[in-house]
């Protein structure tokens, strides 16, 4: 059934009546064979995303529902403020270092 629409399509596009559709009788029928179904599945796969973004859309799948866990945040202003004053002495002591000077000792002394 399938094979006999195939080759009615085939033969619309061809223009050839005798149209042997199975794999191995030549390149040509192999490559029409891997062409017209590499084709339909790619329209399959792009109504199917189609399909999908509408419904997402529309938001009908994947619905979020707000439960109590979604509560606004507040910032600890005690905590952050202990930790920019930690980071702040860490630069501090940083530049220190950095800025030293290491005494070395010349070795041919």
């Amino acid at each position: 059934m399938i094979m006999n629409n195939l080759k009615k399509l085939l033969e619309k596009f061809g223009g050839k009546k005798d149209i042997h559709i199975s794999l191995g009788v030549s390149p040509q029928s192999d490559w029409k064979i891997i062409l017209v179904s590499t084709l339909a599945l790619s329209v399959l796969v792009i109504i199917f995303s189609a399909y999908m973004f509408i419904e997402i859309d529309k938001g009908d799948i994947f619905q979020i529902e707000k439960g109590e866990g979604n509560e606004e945040l507040t910032i600890d202003e005690e905590l952050l403020q202990s930790i920019v004053s930690y980071y702040s002495a860490k630069a501090t002591e940083f530049e220190r270092i950095r800025g030293a000077r290491i005494p070395s000792v010349d070795p041919s002394l």
